[in-house]
């Protein structure tokens, strides 16, 4: 019974592990989630939508580069942004 508790241990801290890294961390620290003021539960929903959307596009264009770098390349490029959100849509 011993083992099977710590490999449910380890199961489950390697997901809530991924997922703060891949969600929760981009969200609060690339995104600044946590310094929105804005008090509107409309605009923070449509927010939080977009964020995941960014997530989302992210990972299927670039997954193998960081959100520092990528976020870093944005700002120097403005027009791979606008490239990422074309090569996505629907055809």
């Amino acid at each position: 019974m011993e083992g099977c508790a710590k490999r449910f241990a380890s199961l489950a801290r390697g997901h809530w592990g991924g997922c703060e890294i891949r969600n929760h961390w981009v969200r609060d620290h690339c995104m600044r989630e946590d310094k929105t003021r804005s008090k509107s539960y409309p605009l923070n929903c449509a927010l939080a939508g977009l964020r995941v959307c960014l997530i989302v596009i992210k990972s299927l264009l670039y997954p193998d580069q960081s959100w520092p770098a990528l976020q870093e390349r944005c700002q120097r490029y403005p027009d791979i942004a606008f490239h990422a959100v074309t090569k996505l849509r629907a055809k």
